[in-house]
């Protein structure tokens, strides 16, 4: 089975993602189509006692953020990291299924994970539901802006990649991810009671969105020679158009035109915030 940042998605966000697209499905992904939709009935359900929880006061305290383009070692470092018993980091489940993950991860959790592999797919990691993982993936699930919903709807792609700076996002757009952010970091923190170790390649090109939301933030940048990093980000896209669940069809086009594109957006945005980002 092909695998979509949107199996975590509820009803509610689906119909308004596809509605967002003018309905436009390709008819030769009907399966994708319906695996999401009913995954996204399922997922409503378990979303009720979730939002039976008070949050009460729950704040975001001091988050890490680990930055660092893809293939340039953001995931080891978050790995390791998340070693450390002073802090937390969200896993897989907890980023897939973002919308119950403070009541159903023991059972829904426990029964999805027969189904995943051990490794990802792209380098032979160590996978699983209870390794860390990138929260720009929950961002996509509930249906906030986010560039990875390319991998869905390919046919927008220039529309949503605009989200990995938010430079051309109307303030609408800034506040309603700056909101779901805070939410679901929110859950995650009222969950562990511990500082989060935040890993997704995406907030390396949103420092200065992000130290206005949480102006106690800590960063760390990892870095990786851009040869290599090239090499190793286009076998990542080779890999994910060939195993994710897109609802439209897809124009390959020109990845390596694309991997340069954004690699020069995301550094671009990075170094013009990174000096705002207090010493120490």
């Amino acid at each position: 089975m092909k695998l979509s940042y949107l199996f975590g998605s509820r009803l509610d966000h689906w119909l308004r993602l596809i509605a967002e697209n003018d309905f436009r499905l390709s008819p030769g992904r009907a399966p994708e189509v319906a695996t999401i939709t009913l995954m996204s009935a399922v997922n409503t359900w378990l979303s009720r006692k979730d939002e039976g929880v008070d949050l009460g006061q729950t704040r975001v305290e001091a988050p890490l953020f680990v930055l660092g383009h893809w293939r340039s070692g953001t995931t080891h470092l978050q790995y390791l990291l998340a070693q450390d018993e002073r802090l937390a980091s969200p896993n897989t489940y907890e980023v897939c299924f973002p919308s119950s993950l403070l009541c159903s991860e023991g059972t829904h959790g426990r029964l999805l994970s027969r189904f995943l592999p051990s490794t990802r797919l792209q380098d032979g990691m160590r996978f699983g539901m209870g390794v860390p993982n990138e929260d720009e993936i929950a961002l996509a699930a509930l249906g906030l802006p986010s560039p990875y919903l390319y991998w869905a709807f390919p046919d927008r792609e220039a529309f949503y990649t605009r989200y990995l700076t938010f430079d051309e996002a109307s303030p609408s757009e800034r506040r309603r991810f700056a909101e779901g952010l805070d939410l679901y970091l929110r859950k995650l923190t009222w969950k562990h009671r511990r500082p989060l170790v935040i890993k997704s390649p995406t907030h390396t090109a949103r420092v200065a969105l992000l130290l206005r939301m949480y102006p106690d933030a800590r960063f760390v940048h990892i870095h990786r020679d851009p040869y290599r990093v090239f090499q190793s980000t286009r076998h990542l896209h080779e890999t994910w158009l060939e195993a994710f669940a897109f609802v439209q069809d897809v124009d390959r086009g020109d990845v390596d035109g694309r991997i340069i594109d954004l690699y020069q957006r995301m550094y671009s945005a990075y170094f013009r915030d990174e000096p705002s980002i207090p010493r120490g």
